[in-house]
């Protein structure tokens, strides 16, 4: 809401948002001020020797009175409105482009102005199997599988709009998780803090498809690192094997080079965060495929 400035003559309630700012000043005088707000008393801060100041929130009340000693210098009947959290939904279901970019679309509003716009995307636990072997996933049997949580950020036009309808897009495709199924969230923050969330979306990641074999081996390892680590030494030696022969990709001595110190890596490194393998075995699948240009 705008600023409103109080008059001290006026009988009308004072109509104002939970949370909002009040300021109030007093000039003159030796006794310290002291606001009532329904009788409970808060003392003004002494800016000098004979000026006062009070500011804070006000979250609830129905009467505001200002007092001197025994006198009453102001006062105002309040009527708080609740202040509401966010609303926020999909504005349509996820879309993927040629490009394998994934493009998430919202609509959100608040009583008084949007903060802050995203959305989390978590893995689920398959407790269901189709008699085709694909996992089949729904909002009811799907719990978060861990508490790692991928947040997108998204735009707000303009910004700190009270109603906002956009989107953005995102290429995911090196991220371990391209390819699998997941729980999206659109959720939508206000100026005080308060969260609003969206029912759960269940959709497939895009992923980057690979066609020359070792690019497609070394895409497999990096599947099975993300989502078992504890298989590091298993990849390791996977990863030595596909090193051993250059023939299949070109004989390419960085790509060997690569691929043959990554394995290494895993073997020593125990225990180390395999983030960082993960990324190195993207872009050696990407040299693989496409050359050294894609990787530049």
């Amino acid at each position: 809401m705008p600023p409103l400035k109080l008059d001290p003559n006026s009988t009308e309630p004072v109509v104002a948002v939970q949370g909002s700012t009040l300021m109030l000043r007093v000039f003159g005088g030796a006794t310290v001020p002291r606001l009532l707000v329904d009788g409970a008393a808060i003392p003004f801060k002494r800016i000098d020797e004979r000026n006062f100041e009070f500011s804070g929130t006000i979250e609830a009340g129905q009467n505001l009175v200002v007092t001197s000693g025994d006198i009453a210098l102001a006062e105002w009947p309040v009527a708080i409105i609740a202040d509401q959290p966010p609303i926020i939904d999909s504005d349509k279901p996820p879309q993927v482009t040629s490009r394998q970019a994934l493009r998430l679309s919202y609509k959100a509003s608040d009583d008084y102005g949007l903060a802050r716009v995203w959305a989390n995307i978590r893995l689920p636990i398959i407790t269901k199997t189709t008699n085709s072997g694909t996992d089949d996933v729904t909002e009811e049997n799907a719990r978060a599988e861990e508490e790692e949580i991928m947040s997108l950020e998204l735009p707000i036009s303009p910004p700190g709009a009270a109603k906002s309808q956009d989107g953005g897009y995102f290429d995911l495709t090196p991220h371990p998780w391209a390819g699998r199924r997941v729980m999206l969230h659109y959720l939508a923050k206000d100026q005080r803090g308060q969260v609003g969330m969206a029912e759960v979306v269940i959709l497939r990641l895009p992923e980057l498809q690979f066609h020359h074999p070792v690019a497609r081996a070394i895409v497999e390892q990096r599947r099975i690192l993300s989502q078992a680590p504890d298989k590091r030494l298993l990849v390791a030696l996977a990863l030595f094997a596909i090193s051993s022969g250059p023939e299949t990709y070109g004989d390419d001595e960085i790509a060997y080079l690569m691929i043959w110190t990554t394995a290494r890596r895993l073997q020593l490194k125990r225990g180390k965060s395999v983030s960082p393998v993960m990324d190195i075995l993207w872009k050696i699948a990407l040299r693989i495929e496409d050359g050294v240009m894609s990787v530049a």
